[in-house]
């Protein structure tokens, strides 16, 4: 994975081992990064770095999360418990902060609460890493495209923007985009869009259905055409 792959994406990161690992490799392509050590169950209170994470989370001001452990999430529902921000860090992790985390064991207890999260395979820092750089793109990737209504959609690592309006798309919608935006106008089918999608969501051409849905959502109804039988494409002008 090339150096800077990262830019301009803000990552928080709960973990409690290979934190400097992890942050280190992160920085190095480019993120800037808001971190937390986990903390004991016996600890009463958070430290000052981990309100931050959570008030960078609650108030959207991550891009992305990233699970080394089960601990790791349980350690930031505690502290979001604790300071009265339950509500609002869960629902900008279900529908504005893009998560991924290391093993299913960890992605079973983020799809506990409700939050669907990217995983890896392994518990290696570089996969975690790369699994969120396909999942979350950098800057310098941006590709401006004129919808047939004539909105300007424009897609890269920092976000989606819609005439300038920034949009913001879970995981599996986001990786749907990416694809469609690849190829503006051209029919994309649902195998290969079932291929983008993030691990762990990537189950059934249902989970392509789900994943254009909730895109339409975001973008406009309009935005986005199926073709029966053949698949999906963005509709431009």
């Amino acid at each position: 994975m090339p150096e800077g792959v990262l830019g301009a994406v803000r990552v928080g990161v709960t973990a409690t081992r290979s934190a400097s690992e992890q942050v280190g490799l992160l920085r190095r392509h480019g993120a800037s990064v808001v971190w937390s050590p986990v903390l004991a169950p016996e600890h009463t209170s958070w430290a000052a770095e981990s309100v931050e994470l959570l008030d960078a989370v609650a108030h959207r001001r991550v891009d992305a999360l990233t699970f080394t452990s089960t601990s790791a999430v349980r350690a930031l529902l505690r502290g979001a418990e604790q300071h009265g921000m339950t509500e609002l860090v869960l629902t900008a992790m279900r529908e504005h902060v893009a998560v991924v985390c290391s093993g299913v064991d960890t992605q079973a207890a983020l799809d506990a609460v409700g939050v669907r999260a990217a995983a890896t395979a392994g518990a290696g820092v570089e996969e975690l890493v790369a699994l969120l750089a396909r999942v979350l793109p950098a800057e310098g990737d941006d590709a401006t495209i004129r919808l047939n209504d004539g909105r300007l959609l424009t897609v890269g690592g920092s976000g989606v923007l819609v005439d300038d309006c920034p949009v913001r798309l879970t995981p599996a919608p986001a990786a749907v985009l990416r694809v469609l935006a690849q190829r503006p106008g051209h029919v994309v089918g649902r195998a290969e869009l079932l291929g983008s999608l993030p691990s762990g969501t990537a189950g059934s051409e249902h989970a392509v259905e789900t994943a254009v849905a909730r895109l339409r959502q975001a973008v406009g109804s309009a935005a986005v055409q199926t073709l029966v039988k053949r698949g999906y494409r963005l509709a431009v002008g």
